[in-house]
């Protein structure tokens, strides 16, 4: 209401990658108690890695997400608990659900497993305390969303439709192990031999106790993602496909790279180090850390790819898309309903405006996920995909495209859609009585149907 969207938007990303950030160098500091190599790693982990995990899931994005906010303060509760900071490492896993509840019900189970795991260096009563301590909070914080989730997945498990529809076609790269890229496969399978040669070869390197957490977090993650594998290769069960366990991947690889940039740093020569240790703790340091993310930003900011990810808005206001749905904010009526294409994603805030359906607004019922797909097929009619992804976004962009003259009668009389939106002409063999071009800029064509020839 008082501050422009962008700004929101800017302020709770820079609060999430601040909390990432952080989070990955406090983990890598109680790792090494080096500020050098914590400086390392973080920047490893979150600049030189991206992507080398599977499930297609990163603790940081390039726009704000829920899991990025969430993945900081699971990292953070990470840390509490290996300081022994239970109650505090309960609370932010378990508020973290409201952020995004797979997260949190992962580290959940991550955690708890880590604890139990570490029985084997302390007595029972110990680790029972401990385990008690951390999920009361847990429990606390998370059951208002998980709780109902839970129950409503374990009611309705879904049918072979609707598990086809969320993840073989909305999202194979996220569900399905034969959908991850095979370049995903072997930049993990990379840091997880010479990660985990590293912990194992180079174990002074680390203090005792992060060493034992982190084979233990490690462990528990292996074991998960074993039960993922049986649950979505062998049993394709519905509830483990739908939780998505290869997002612990992510996780994995902060321990995995911490570990090899530790392993690798035992190899610079001597005098090396001692200097980079001494130039990290001197005032030089605090300049360079303050003029170098300006200096990165700039440079960020005259790149291409980073300015058409990064800043949409501002590249999409003066284009001819921009213009358009500008057009649609200040001339349409407002309860309007608009067929668009159906990977036209951010049409609503923009031109504040109702749609008939699109690819990217996902809903999560098994009913409701029946009638996005209902919709998609409707305006876009495909075949059926064996994968969809990015290849069903391609395939329903160009049956949009190519609209039929049933298509359009079946959508303006019996959908009730009011404007169609379309990056072409609508050729001559397509239009239906009542419809009429209303408004043309640059590549985008708007149609309006008159309410009247409705039946």
């Amino acid at each position: 209401m008082f501050v422009p969207i962008w700004l929101t938007v800017l302020a709770f990303y820079v609060v999430s990658a601040l909390l990432c950030i952080s989070a990955v160098f406090k983990l890598s500091w109680l790792a090494t108690k080096s500020t050098i190599l914590s400086i390392l790693s973080t920047i490893s982990v979150l600049i030189f890695t991206p992507y080398w995990n599977l499930g297609g899931n990163e603790i940081m994005s390039r726009m704000l997400l829920p899991s990025m906010m969430a993945w900081g303060m699971v990292l953070w509760g990470l840390v509490y608990l290996y300081q022994e900071r239970d109650v505090a490492a309960g609370f932010l896993i378990g508020a973290a659900s409201f952020l995004q509840p797979l997260i949190s019900l992962q580290l959940t189970i991550i955690s708890l497993g880590a604890i139990g795991i570490l029985l084997f260096e302390t007595n029972w009563q110990t680790t029972l305390r401990r385990a008690i301590r951390f999920a009361i909070p847990v429990a606390l914080f998370s059951s208002p969303v998980l709780v109902p989730l839970i129950l409503d997945q374990l009611r309705n498990t879904g049918t072979r439709e609707t598990l086809y529809i969320i993840a073989a076609f909305r999202n194979p790269h996220h569900y399905l192990p034969d959908a991850f890229p095979l370049e995903s496969y072997i930049k993990f399978t990379v840091l997880a031999v010479f990660g985990g040669a590293a912990f194992s070869v180079f174990r002074s390197v680390f203090s005792r106790r992060f060493w034992s957490h982190s084979v233990a977090i490690l462990l528990g993650i292996a074991i998960l993602l074993v039960f993922a594998l049986l649950g979505t290769v062998v049993f394709q069960h519905a509830l483990i496909t739908k939780l998505q366990l290869f997002k612990m991947t992510a996780l994995a690889k902060v321990f995995l790279v911490v570990g090899l940039v530790a392993g690798m740093y035992r190899f610079v020569p001597v005098r090396l180090k001692a200097w980079s240790e001494s130039f990290i703790r001197g005032r030089t340091a605090l300049l360079l850390a303050t003029l170098l993310p300006l200096v990165i930003t700039a440079g960020a900011m005259a790149w291409t790819p980073v300015t058409e990810r990064t800043l949409p808005s501002l590249a999409r206001a003066s284009s001819s898309e921009g213009q358009i749905l500008e057009w649609i904010r200040t001339n349409t009526d407002k309860d309007a309903e608009f067929a668009i294409p159906p990977t036209l994603s951010g049409f609503r805030y923009r031109a504040e405006r109702a749609i008939f359906v699109d690819f990217k607004a996902f809903p999560f019922h098994d009913d409701e996920m029946t009638e996005w797909y209902r919709r998609l097929t409707l305006e876009a009619p495909i075949e059926r995909l064996a994968r969809g992804g990015a290849i069903a976004m391609r395939s329903l962009d160009n049956a949009y495209d190519q609209m039929t003259s049933s298509t359009v009668d079946h959508l303006v009389r019996t959908e009730g859609v009011d404007f169609i939106l379309r990056r072409s002409e609508l050729n001559r063999a397509s239009m239906v009585p009542g419809l009429h071009l209303i408004h043309q800029h640059g590549t985008w064509w708007l149609y309006q149907f008159e309410t009247q020839w409705r039946d």
